[in-house]
């Protein structure tokens, strides 16, 4: 489903899909960066018109209503539950405890980030923490920290009641403590411990925020990490997709190509607010009050899962650098020298999330086929590898 050269055909005409070219052309999406003026800090490209009377027709109402109902019960399933989350936040007491001990003198605060948080998370996910310590700004000090972290865990696990696998630190860009821990559940609790990793705090209280708007965000975002690991695309590690990158993708889809906007641009609305960096600054994962009016958008999650598909596949994703902080999408100017990857922007600090996903033929393929596939009218999440 990839684009064709339509340049004969009449512009006049909605149904035809325009070239690459073409959708960057006399549109709102631009190939600079520029700030906003509207109210909601985002960019709605006219040209993706074309997309929705092939998201609405060809859909039985009941078949619409089948494949909605699949996309929430596979939420309400694979959702972090209640009891997940209370282990969580016992470990992240157990952890900070220990810390007490090791820094008695000190301003300590322990912070649960990522997914966990993010209000997009499944049911046996990872915990990450972030632990801010006073006085301590010093990567080769963070290194000693973990490792003494690392060591007084190993020590006290028996006053801690619990038991642990393998305790490592790597020695990563944000260096942390990796361990595994068990206590009274079958299935091991992964824990990536960090120190003073405002960023990770930061970006789990912006999509924290997003989540609350609009549960629609979560639903779909669960159903394309389903989707993502059925196909083997769901790993940075091996090139491809990590989770965070579908949220912002999924983020930008519901404040850029769709209208009116499911999301606003918080980041344009309350950029006071998301913009300072101490975590004391601010209150964390608070409801956000005061949004501006905005036109409700009625799509179900069936036709947003539609159109997701469909909108990246006929995007090039290569060629494109997606960024929600000013609500928009460009036009790559420059490419890697061998590896294509894809762009989109973290946020926060601006860097690139896709940055490890070079594996772009396969990805682009994977994201075709199910575009292909839940164009059928007869679409169920089955068609793409998901048993609900």
């Amino acid at each position: 489903m990839h684009l064709v050269d339509y340049s004969n055909e009449s512009e006049e005409d909605d149904s035809v899909s325009p070239t690459y070219e073409q959708l960057f052309e006399n549109s709102g999406f631009s190939t600079e960066k520029r700030p906003l003026e509207n109210a909601l800090g985002v960019i709605f490209n006219e040209k993706m018109n074309y997309l929705y009377p092939k998201i609405t027709t060809n859909w039985d109402r009941n078949k619409l209503e089948r494949v909605n109902s699949e996309i929430w019960n596979s939420y309400e399933k694979n959702r972090q539950k209640m009891w997940d989350f209370a282990r969580k936040c016992k470990a992240k007491l157990r952890i900070m405890n220990v810390l007490q001990t090791m820094f008695p003198d000190d301003k300590l605060e322990v912070f649960c980030t990522g997914s966990t948080i993010n209000g997009c998370c499944s049911v046996n996910s990872d915990l990450d923490i972030s632990v801010s310590i006073s006085n301590l700004n010093k990567i080769k000090k963070y290194i000693d920290v973990l490792f003494k972290l690392k060591k007084r865990l190993i020590q006290q696990r028996s006053e801690l009641e619990i038991v642990f696998g393998s305790v490592e630190v790597t020695r990563a860009k944000i260096p942390i403590v990796k361990l595994k821990m068990f206590h009274r559940s079958k299935n091991p609790l992964s824990i990536d411990i960090s120190l003073n990793n405002y960023h990770g705090v930061r970006n789990s209280c912006l999509l924290s925020a997003y989540s609350s708007i609009d549960l629609r965000l979560p639903a779909i975002v669960n159903i394309l990490k389903l989707w993502a690991a059925k196909n083997n695309i769901l790993s940075s590690v091996n090139g491809y997709l990590n989770s965070y990158t579908l949220v912002l993708m999924t983020i930008h889809l519901f404040q850029s190509a769709v209208n009116p906007p499911i999301l606003p641009n918080l980041q344009h609305i309350y950029s006071d607010y998301f913009h300072k960096f101490e975590e004391s600054e601010f209150e964390l994962f608070g409801k956000i009050q005061n949004l501006p009016e905005m036109e409700e958008n009625h799509m179900s999650v069936g036709e947003l899962l539609r159109l997701w598909f469909t909108y990246y596949d006929n995007l090039r994703l290569h060629k494109i650098e997606i960024d929600i902080k000013r609500g928009t999408l460009y036009k790559c100017k420059q490419y890697p020298f061998e590896e294509r990857s894809l762009i989109v922007d973290d946020p926060i600090n601006g860097e690139n999330t896709a940055r490890c996903a070079i594996k772009m033929n396969e990805i682009e393929e994977a994201v075709s086929d199910a575009a292909t596939r839940c164009m059928k009218g007869n679409f169920c999440l089955a068609d793409i590898g998901i048993s609900v």
